[in-house]
């Protein structure tokens, strides 16, 4: 099982590298993030960029100012993530390579395991342009030294412990759970919608107190709830030098919907059968995120015999 489980794993990772698409979205985030800083710097002239702070005293590598990337990646990554996962779960299909595939000796643990963990693996590297493009921005000696702080690296890894990394669960595990049993598109585009619309309504409710309990937890990817929690009431002194707590409303929302991304993988585990597809006509295939963009082309995974 586990060499089985490093196979399909290893082959995720192995696909996914070359693929021109994963190195177009990990620039994407990191080329973002780095002018981003620049221009919160106010390195470009008659360019204003909001990096969270209208003071203009919060330190651009401030935990603070790193965390707000990350919330901001959170949503505007979500269909990169949605391209990601599509991609691994319905790829057999989309070729019409599944019939023969599915019929191979192959326990569905280590299958669904080693392919989900090797885009969640993906996902990781994606993400890491965030802090890697706000290190190399600040690092550089072309921001005025009064805006950069002392580099920590606790600074970095903070907003990827209790933001980034359960986000990246969060919506791979209900993506590749819907995509996987549905095999269809747009059932995934619905749940990235609906993620969009918890977080307006989330802050839609923050104007009155008796609703914040609620904001944070129908906000999935936890940026209301952080705010709501801790970072509203900061200090200047403690948005430069205090990293993220993971508490109150915020570690609620965060067990809530990690602990409902890890029920739908579980499910997903239950419900699966290879042999439910077999009977499947070609005409019933839907079409992939990764076949409307051009990106990635399908490729059925040929277990070595």
């Amino acid at each position: 099982m586990a060499m089985m489980f490093m196979r399909f794993f290893t082959y995720e990772l192995r696909y996914r590298a070359r693929q021109i698409s994963t190195w177009i979205y990990f620039g994407l985030i990191f080329f973002t993030s780095f002018l981003g800083v620049l221009g919160a710097g106010g390195l470009f002239t008659g360019v204003e960029v909001n990096a969270g702070d209208s003071t203009g005293k919060v330190f651009l590598n401030s935990p603070y100012i790193i965390f707000n990337f990350s919330a901001l990646w959170s949503y505007l990554g979500l269909f990169i993530i949605t391209a990601v996962m599509m991609n691994i779960t319905l790829r057999d299909f989309d070729s019409g390579a599944f019939p023969m595939f599915f019929t191979k000796p192959i326990h569905k643990l280590p299958y669904l395991a080693g392919r989900f963990a090797g885009g969640f693996t993906t996902l990781v590297f994606i993400f890491s342009g965030i802090g890697l493009g706000i290190f190399l921005a600040t690092a550089l000696p072309i921001l005025d030294a009064e805006k950069i702080g002392p580099f920590h690296l606790a600074f970095f890894l903070n907003p990827y412990l209790v933001m980034i990394l359960p986000n990246l669960f969060i919506l791979a595990a209900l993506f590749f759970s819907v995509s996987i049993l549905t095999r269809r598109a747009m059932p995934v585009y619905s749940i990235a919608v609906l993620f969009f619309v918890g977080y307006m309504l989330a802050l839609g409710m923050m104007s009155s107190l008796d609703n914040h309990d609620i904001a944070s937890l129908i906000e999935p990817l936890g940026f209301i709830a952080s705010m709501i929690s801790t970072l509203d009431y900061w200090t200047i002194v403690q948005k430069n030098t205090q990293t993220i707590p993971l508490e109150g409303l915020f570690l609620i929302n965060r067990l809530v919907w990690v602990g409902l991304s890890i029920a739908a993988v579980l499910i997903t585990l239950w419900r699966f059968r290879f042999t439910q597809f077999i009977g499947d006509s070609a005409g019933s295939r839907s079409t992939t995120l990764a076949s409307v963009s051009g990106f990635d082309s399908p490729e059925p995974l040929r277990p070595a015999r």
